[in-house]
C-alpha cells in the first residue's frame, strides 16, 4: 500500500510486517540501507544513520514500525524501531522479468530475478561497478557496489548473466 499511494503514507508512522530480502551492510556500510518484502511482492527501503541493527538479516521476518519518506525517488521507512518475528523464511513474491520490465519504476525497493547478456561492463565507478544486461527487450543497469563481496571478474561482455536484486531508483529513474 505504501508503494502504491505514496502521498497518503509520505510523513506517516507506520507498521508493517515483512520478510528482509538485504540486510544491513550489504550494500552500504557507512550507514543502513536494508530492504524488506512482504506478501504482495512488494519491497520497501529501510534507512538509518545507524548500522547497529543485528535483526536486519535475509529471511527474518519482522514487525517494523517506522516513518515514511521519499530520498531522492526512493520511498523508505526511517526512524525505526523493529522486533523479530521468525527467522529462514524465503522471499515473498519474487518475480521473474525481462530486462525491460526490471527497469519499471513501479518494482522500486522489490527484488526481482532477471536474466540476459552483458552489453556493458563499467567498472571503478564511485565505490561499485556498472553492468548493463538485455534480453532482447531492452537494457538495465544493474550497480553492484563493492561493498557487496561479490567477484565480477569472471563476467565480460557478451557473456549470459542470470541476477537477482533490488529495484532501486535514484532521481526517479531504476
Amino acid at each position: 500500500d505504501i508503494q502504491n499511494d505514496f502521498d497518503t503514507y509520505n510523513g506517516q508512522t507506520v507498521i508493517i510486517e515483512a520478510v528482509v530480502t538485504i540486510g544491513v551492510n550489504i550494500t552500504r556500510t557507512d550507514r543502513t540501507d536494508a530492504y524488506v518484502q512482504d506478501e504482495s511482492g512488494r519491497g520497501i527501503n529501510l534507512s538509518d544513520a545507524s548500522t547497529d541493527f543485528p535483526l536486519l538479516v535475509r529471511g527474518n521476518k519482522l514487525r517494523i514500525t517506522g516513518a515514511v519518506s521519499d530520498y531522492s525517488g526512493t520511498t523508505q521507512i526511517g526512524s525505526f524501531t523493529m522486533e523479530l518475528i521468525s527467522s529462514g523464511n524465503e522471499i515473498p513474491g519474487l518475480e521473474i522479468v525481462s530486462t525491460a520490465d526490471a527497469g519499471n519504476i513501479d518494482h522500486e525497493g522489490t527484488m526481482i530475478e532477471t536474466i540476459g547478456i552483458i552489453n556493458d561492463k563499467a567498472e571503478g565507478i564511485g565505490g561499485g561497478t556498472n553492468i548493463t544486461i538485455n534480453d532482447g527487450s531492452g537494457d538495465i543497469q544493474m550497480r553492484i557496489w563493492d561493498s557487496s563481496g561479490l567477484d565480477l571478474s569472471a563476467f565480460s561482455e557478451g557473456d549470459t548473466m542470470g541476477v537477482r536484486g533490488i529495484i532501486d531508483t535514484y532521481n526517479s529513474a531504476a
